[in-house]
């Protein structure tokens, strides 16, 4: 039987397991992962304009449903902005650019043919083109735009769950429990034909 790990909110930004291993025992236990959720943590999801109110932090909106999320699904959570890591324990706070290419890369290392890929994202990569060819070889990720309606990355996402067969939601950062809810539903649905 696979062990489910269950996850905590530990504080502002803090994801944290307790399943009685060490943070050795869960990165050996990645490759048994049902899903890999790949967030963006760049700059710009440091931008207050999420939330019922309009003026909470994206990254804020993220850390709290990657929280419901991680409770619900045996998922890793990858944090990306430049570099690509792990979430374990503290989610890092947005800084720097969208390398997403990167962050791809960084999955392929611990990747299994029967994972489930989600970006979310509120923005383009800094280069599509390798995001696209970072994406190849991982099967169909679905994508999640959480950036401003009709933003820049939008198109971009979509067009990496087509070419990948994913699905791709479009879902305003209102509110944790929605898009915790889109992610679910993205992991739950099977590949586009």
């Amino acid at each position: 039987m696979r062990q489910r790990y269950a996850l905590q909110k530990a504080g502002a930004g803090h994801i944290q397991a307790h399943s009685g291993k060490t943070e050795e025992d869960f990165l050996k236990d990645m490759v048994e992962a049902d899903a890999v959720v790949i967030a963006d943590v760049s700059g710009s999801m440091g931008i207050s304009d999420a939330g019922e109110d309009g003026k909470t932090e994206r990254w804020a909106i993220l850390v709290k449903a990657l929280d419901k999320t991680a409770v619900a699904q045996k998922i890793v959570i990858v944090a990306f902005s430049e570099d690509a890591q792990v979430v374990w324990g503290e989610v890092p706070r947005p800084n720097s650019t969208t390398n997403l290419a990167g962050a791809l890369r960084y999955v392929r290392e611990f990747a299994s043919g029967d994972m489930k890929y989600v970006v979310i994202s509120d923005g383009e990569p800094d280069d599509e083109k390798a995001a696209l060819i970072a994406a190849r070889d991982l099967g169909p990720i679905s994508t999640i735009f959480c950036g401003p309606r009709n933003g820049s990355g939008q198109k971009f996402l979509e067009r990496l769950a087509t070419v990948t067969k994913g699905r791709h939601r479009s879902q305003p950062l209102t509110s944790a429990d929605q898009l915790s809810e889109t992610v679910q539903t993205l992991l739950l649905a099977g590949p586009r034909s």
